[in-house]
């Protein structure tokens, strides 16, 4: 990982671009610590992925708990194509 501080990105661009298109993230430190991380969109990508598959494990994860503490509503096919129709 690089790090860097702001100023730096004017002074070598190209460095910085090479860093990231070779996979690795560059480290922005900025004041009062709102740093940045500059990836390649791949990166991001499989970031956002991993963002979206934590949430969606987190909703199974609660939805099992309902299951378990009986908070769950039982249809029948016909009860839920009445339920259908009479909308």
């Amino acid at each position: 990982m690089m790090i860097i501080r702001t100023g730096d990105i004017a002074n070598n661009p190209s460095l910085i671009t090479q860093t990231v298109a070779n996979g690795e993230p560059v480290f922005v430190t900025r004041p009062k610590n709102k740093n940045w991380v500059i990836v390649s969109e791949a990166s991001y990508k499989e970031f956002q992925k991993a963002s979206q598959n934590a949430a969606y494990l987190k909703m199974l994860a609660k939805s099992e708990e309902d299951i378990k503490a009986g908070r769950v509503v039982y249809k029948t096919l016909e009860e839920l194509e009445e339920m259908e129709r009479s909308m």
